[in-house]
């Protein structure tokens, strides 16, 4: 809770001394699709770790903020969607510090990303919850920018609180639950900004 309260005072701040009028200050709309690597009981005795591709793009209002010539903040919020059998989907708040590189048109990125996960259950012969639950992920990335309003990149976000949800398996001849766990994300997304 500590670091959603950190994000939104430094939304307002960063809101409230922006002159709109002025240069540095841009508003973007961001598509990315991504991966997740997780861990959720597959048997009576093992877990097992998972690749998941997204498969519909994830959407998120871009704030961006220069602050030097090589320097900018963004505030990234939206929300994340996977495949409906993960019970990974919520809202995003992201705070990341943009570093321009020497090299023509490439940046570098870090931040932190919070997650709000939503409560969701689903089940054929097994219980599977999500639960409502804020994860941090720490996050790192590389970038390449087109042109002044066209930019790609890709991020790594390390997940800080794992757990997300349970598993119950349940066939006649065992009854297995376990947490289900995120280990980490993989984002490639476009940026546009107006």
């Amino acid at each position: 809770m500590k670091q959603l309260s950190f994000l939104i005072v430094c939304t307002f701040i960063l809101l409230t001394n922006i002159n709109l009028e002025a240069q540095s200050f841009r508003f973007g709309l961001k598509l990315e699709m991504f991966g997740l690597v997780n861990e959720k009981v597959r048997d009576k005795e093992t877990y097992s770790t998972k690749f998941v591709l997204s498969e519909t793009p994830s959407i998120y209002a871009v704030l961006h903020q220069g602050i030097t010539e090589s320097f900018s903040i963004n505030l990234k919020p939206g929300i994340l969607f996977t495949n409906s059998d993960e019970g990974f989907t919520g809202f995003e708040l992201a705070a990341l510090v943009e570093k321009k590189l020497s090299i023509q048109n490439i940046f570098l990125s870090g931040g932190v990303n919070l997650h709000l996960n939503m409560n969701h259950a689903y089940g054929t012969g097994w219980v599977d919850v999500s639960d409502v639950k804020l994860i941090t992920f720490i996050l790192l990335g590389a970038g390449y920018q087109f042109n002044e309003n066209l930019s790609f990149d890709l991020t790594v976000h390390q997940a800080l609180q794992r757990e997300y949800g349970y598993d119950t398996l349940s066939p006649d001849e065992f009854n297995v639950s376990g947490p289900k766990k995120m280990l980490l994300m993989i984002k490639i997304g476009i940026l546009a900004y107006f």
